[in-house]
């Protein structure tokens, strides 16, 4: 898990990289997993398995070094932040929540594994006071807010966005080609909602990584 105190005076970078893996008990694992695939593997149908990937990875580096200056920041007022941990995979189901309730405000879903139905505007909320009432200050959750608002007023939800080119060339490429086949595998052709069809957005590039990707919509023919 990320611990501000080890990451910062002991050097251990890896600890920002990996945190989602790591989970506390069982309780933690099952209810940070199921949080996770009502939120996340959603995401993952619109926009490719190869993109989610790259997503994740991104997402979470960019909040994990938030958690950090945050808990660094505040260890001038009390040390004890310097300890505080960061783990699971509840900071990208929030950030997942975040994007949905943005874009979907009206529609409902079933809240985990109960039996009520909630209009998605109202799920950050919910999740966000009930994560700081297990354990406040929630920092990690906190950095996760403040990026998703600005990853959506500014990136429509994604900072980084792969070249359909590339996601193909991957989807060819290790690690993704031994996958590639399975039916839980989305490949570019089977995105619901293309990036290209997004207009008046701008454009950032980043060598092969590029914020949007427009591609002119065709006249339909008479």
């Amino acid at each position: 898990m990320n611990i501000p105190k080890k990451t910062i005076f002991q050097c251990e970078i890896w600890r920002i990289l990996i945190p989602q893996f790591f989970h506390g008990n069982l309780f933690n694992l099952s209810v940070s997993l199921l949080g996770f695939m009502c939120f996340a593997i959603q995401t993952e149908k619109k926009v490719g398995s190869v993109q989610f990937f790259f997503d994740l990875f991104i997402k979470n580096l960019i909040i994990q070094i938030i958690f950090v200056s945050f808990c660094y920041g505040f260890s001038y007022l009390d040390e004890e932040m310097l300890i505080a941990n960061s783990f699971g995979f509840w900071n990208l189901s929030f950030i997942y929540q975040m994007r949905r309730a943005l874009n979907d405000e009206e529609e409902t879903q079933k809240f985990l594994c109960f039996s009520f139905n909630l209009p998605q505007k109202y799920f950050p909320a919910l999740f966000f006071l009930t994560m700081n009432f297990i354990r406040f200050p929630r920092l990690d959750l906190v950095g996760a807010t403040i990026f998703s608002f600005i990853e959506n007023q500014f990136f429509d939800g994604f900072s980084f966005r792969l070249t359909s080119a590339f996601q193909k060339k991957c989807e060819n490429c290790f690690p993704f080609k031994y996958f590639s086949n399975r039916l839980d595998f989305f490949i570019v052709e089977q995105i619901e909602e293309s990036f290209d069809s997004k207009k008046q957005s701008s454009s950032v590039e980043f060598g092969i990584i590029s914020t949007i990707e427009t591609k002119p919509k065709q006249e339909k023919s008479n």
